[in-house]
């Protein structure tokens, strides 16, 4: 038993203990709003599913955290490969969800394996980088850094998952930005997104997406359908006003008037039940984790420790806008959860999975160096 305290003690003494706290301090208010947003359903299995997945989530993290970053940079194409593996096997045996066939049913748990192989992305293009070093911006790799991008964003855009494939996108772009890719592949890139978006829009996109991107700067041209979730969650937060209605206390929330309240539109309950004090507060806690990583991708010993920490920070600070954004009405609705706050699993242990990658960094020397 003292052994055990001594490794505990060690552990605790050598890892990010802000980064450990912010997180745990998210996670759990995360699930106090989740069981007020499910109240009206009278089931607590989102309660109790998100309880079970933040303790798996910490364990992960721990485990993470004690295996040295610098072990995945030496087998970068095998976990490049899990990543697709992992991607095509959800297309083929994957159970379509609201639209989307990105959802895999283990003993009748439903898991969105794409969240989980942004980590595989992220240490696979993290060592990619690192390799191509000062050499970045050779058209030959350029070309193939590309390739290892659109593989993972046109995997998960067959299964239907939009939002998450641009998440991979933007993950991919901080990462670059950070590397040193030359602005005129950036500005190439900017010039190109008028014909791409026409292409989209004429032989991509659904009249569903379309709609929920119109819906943004009208919620009135279709209130009942498609605007209905925005305009929503935007008088929900409104009503909060300062102090809010109270936790448990929100009245659309509690009636379940509000489309995902537990997941997609959570940051709605927050600002209605919390009101602008609990919604700062919870921005603040997100904003402050965001920073710390940002600290630790400064101080680490190599540019692999560095790409990962960016990569991690440009998945939660993407997803933590896009989420709140939606529910303000200013982007549009693309199921993307709020890190730690939303409703389900799969984030979950993604995001805590992310976190104990920058616990790697920060620790520097582990006991697998």
């Amino acid at each position: 038993m003292p052994k055990l305290f001594k490794s505990i003690y060690t552990y605790l003494k050598e890892t990010d203990k802000f980064l450990l706290v912010c997180s745990l301090l998210c996670a759990v208010t995360g699930i106090l709003m989740v069981n007020s947003a499910t109240l009206v359903t009278g089931s607590h299995r989102d309660v109790i599913m998100q309880t079970v997945a933040l303790f798996a989530g910490i364990v992960l993290m721990i485990a993470l955290s004690v295996i040295s970053y610098t072990v995945w940079s030496q087998i970068p194409k095998f976990i490049f490969a899990v990543g697709v593996i992992v991607l095509v096997l959800t297309l083929i045996f994957a159970k379509t969800i609201n639209g989307s066939k990105s959802w895999i049913q283990i003993f009748g748990i439903s898991i969105q394996p794409s969240e989980f192989v942004k980590l595989c992305f992220i240490l696979s293009f993290a060592a990619h980088l690192s390799a191509v070093d000062e050499n970045i911006n050779r058209i030959s790799n350029v070309l193939l850094l590309s390739a290892h991008v659109l593989t993972y964003v046109l995997l998960v855009y067959l299964q239907g998952d939009m939002g998450s494939a641009i998440v991979y996108f933007v993950i991919a772009l901080a990462m670059l930005l950070i590397a040193g890719l030359s602005w005129k592949y950036f500005l190439a890139l900017a010039l190109a997104t008028v014909p791409i978006g026409f292409l989209l829009y004429k032989f991509v996109l659904s009249d569903y997406q379309i709609q929920r991107i119109l819906v943004i700067f009208n919620p009135e041209l279709d209130p009942l359908n498609y605007g209905w979730q925005t305009i929503r969650s935007v008088t929900a937060i409104g009503s909060g006003k300062l102090t809010g209605q109270g936790y448990a206390s929100g009245i659309m929330t509690q009636r379940g008037l509000i489309p995902s309240i537990e997941n997609d539109s959570i940051f709605a309950a927050i600002g209605e039940e919390l009101g602008f004090i609990g919604s700062v507060l919870v921005l603040v806690m997100l904003t402050a984790l965001l920073l710390r990583i940002l600290r630790v991708s400064t101080k680490a010993r190599d540019t692999n420790g560095a790409y990962i920490c960016i990569g991690v920070f440009a998945m939660l600070a993407f997803q933590m806008m896009e989420n709140i954004g939606m529910s303000l009405g200013l982007l549009p609705i693309i199921g993307i959860t709020l890190p730690f706050f939303s409703a389900g699993g799969s984030s979950m242990l993604a995001v805590f999975g992310g976190i104990g990658l920058v616990m790697s960094v920060h620790r520097g020397k582990t006991m697998f160096d």
